[in-house]
C-alpha cells in the first residue's frame, strides 16, 4: 500500500518516532521524508463526546468544520518500562514476553510504557492507541464488517471496516496499512484523517485515531478476522441503529462522523 500523493499545496506536518513527514492538503499524505508517519488532511466535527487531553486544534478540512491533528505517538529514546512494574526481586530483564506489546500513552500520545495485549484488554485501563478506518465508495455507501464469532467482545455484530491496535514501536500511519492490508487486503487508497478522541469501558481504555477513504476497492475480509462484510447505504444503517446489530463503539462514531462522511463525497 502507498500513501498517494496527488497534491502540492503542502503544509508542513510533524512525522512521528523522529521521521519527517509533511501534512498535504486534500487528504494525500506526502512520506518522502522517510515513509513515517505524517500529518494527514480531514475534517470532523467540533470535539468529541469521550475527547481528554490537550489534543491540538486547527481549523480547515471538510466543510469548515475545526480539524485535529493526527495524534503522533512520542517514543522514548530507550524502550519504555513493561507493565505492571516488576514484583520485589523479580528483574524487569527476566520476565519473558511472548504475547504482542502495545504502547501505552498519555492523551497526547507521548509513550510512557508497554504491556501486553492481555493485560491492557484485562481490566487495567491503561491508555493504547488503534487505529479505525471508515471506507465509503463512489455511490455514497459505507462498508462495514460482521465481527467473527470467535472475538471475545461483541462477536457477531457489525463493526468499523478496518480496526486494530498500534503495536509498540509503530507509528498511528504504519498501523493504518498494516490492519488494512490484514483485514481486508486493501493496500492502496487515500487516507483522510478525521479525529482522535478516547473511548473508554470497564475492561480499557482506548486512544482512537478514526480515518476515512473514499474508491471503488476491491475488498477480500480475511476470514480469520471478518466472518463478512458489505456496503450498506446510510439510511440502512440509521434504520438499523440501537437494534444490536453494530458494536456500541460503531454507532459512537457513526452518530458522530456519519455527516462528515457524507460531505467527503
Amino acid at each position: 500500500m502507498r500513501f498517494l500523493d496527488s497534491a502540492r499545496n503542502d503544509r508542513e506536518g510533524g512525522g512521528g518516532n523522529g521521521r519527517e513527514g509533511r501534512l498535504v492538503e486534500g487528504g494525500a499524505v506526502d512520506c518522502r521524508g522517510g515513509g513515517g508517519a505524517a500529518g494527514i488532511a480531514g475534517g470532523a466535527g467540533k470535539g468529541g463526546a469521550g475527547l481528554r487531553g490537550p489534543l491540538p486544534v486547527y481549523e480547515g478540512g471538510v466543510g469548515g468544520f475545526a480539524v485535529r491533528a493526527m495524534i503522533e505517538l512520542m517514543y522514548p529514546m530507550r524502550p519504555a518500562p513493561v507493565l505492571p512494574a516488576p514484583r520485589a526481586g523479580e528483574e524487569e530483564r527476566d520476565r519473558k514476553v511472548s504475547e504482542e506489546m502495545l504502547p501505552v500513552v498519555d492523551a497526547s500520545g507521548e509513550v510512557v510504557g508497554q504491556a501486553a495485549r492481555s493485560y491492557v484488554h484485562g481490566g487495567s485501563r491503561l491508555l493504547h492507541p488503534v487505529v479505525h478506518l471508515h471506507i465509503i465508495d463512489r455511490l455514497g455507501r459505507l462498508y462495514i464488517q460482521k465481527r467473527s464469532a470467535s472475538k471475545d467482545l461483541y462477536p457477531g455484530r457489525w463493526d468499523t471496516a478496518v480496526g486494530g491496535h498500534v503495536g509498540y514501536g509503530e507509528t498511528v500511519a504504519e498501523a493504518l496499512v498494516r490492519e488494512a492490508s490484514e483485514e481486508l487486503k486493501l493496500f492502496d487508497f487515500n487516507p483522510v484523517f478525521l479525529d482522535a478522541y478516547i473511548h473508554e469501558n470497564e475492561r480499557e481504555r482506548e486512544l482512537v485515531n478514526v480515518f476515512a477513504t473514499i474508491g471503488s476497492f476491491r475488498l477480500r475480509p480475511d476470514p480469520d478476522e471478518v466472518s463478512e462484510g458489505r456496503y450498506w447505504t446510510f439510511p440502512e444503517i440509521e434504520a438499523a441503529l440501537g437494534g444490536e446489530v453494530f458494536t456500541p463503539n460503531f454507532e459512537s462514531e457513526f452518530t458522530r462522523y456519519g455527516k462528515t462522511l457524507e460531505a467527503l463525497l
